[in-house]
């Protein structure tokens, strides 16, 4: 029944976005469309479900994209909540790509949390979160945040 609900979801939102526009539960920022998720997933979920709905886990490919993610996520979230958005490293160790379009993350859009990050800690922390406060962490993959989902707007 879940898969039911989100073949017809995904249909419906690829409707809108043909015609350029966000559904509901989407914002508009430039070309793109984006879903801020109420739920928590670990980071391969959050792709998948990403995916279920047409989208990918956001991909920040410049400072205007970043600054628009980071002040939806500080107006929408406490400071203590992360989102998931789709750069890895788990390819090669301090290697940040954007794992959909296979694209290396511009260090210029990336805006660690402060001293010591990606701390790595563990060897275990391989993919790329958002915070309030415009903070960018690396966390292990199997923890469960919010994520934000992006689709073109056609």
């Amino acid at each position: 029944m879940k898969t039911i609900l989100f073949t017809i979801l995904s249909f419906l939102i690829s409707i809108d976005i043909a015609c350029g526009e966000c559904s509901t539960g989407w914002t508009r920022h430039e070309r793109s469309c984006y879903h801020f998720s109420h739920d928590k997933e670990e980071w391969p979920s959050a792709q998948f479900f990403c995916n279920t709905l047409g989208g990918y886990l956001a991909e920040v490919q410049d400072g205007a994209e970043a600054s628009f993610l980071e002040n939806q996520v500080n107006l929408l979230q406490s400071t203590d909540t992360q989102f998931w958005i789709g750069g890895s490293d788990v390819l090669v160790e301090g290697e940040w790509v954007w794992m959909t379009s296979k694209t290396r993350i511009d260090p210029q859009v990336l805006h660690w949390g402060g001293p010591g990050r990606p701390s790595n800690t563990d060897n275990n922390e391989n993919c790329l979160t958002i915070a309030a406060r415009s903070e960018w962490n690396d966390a292990p993959c199997s923890l469960l945040f919010h994520y934000i989902c992006e689709m073109e707007s056609g």
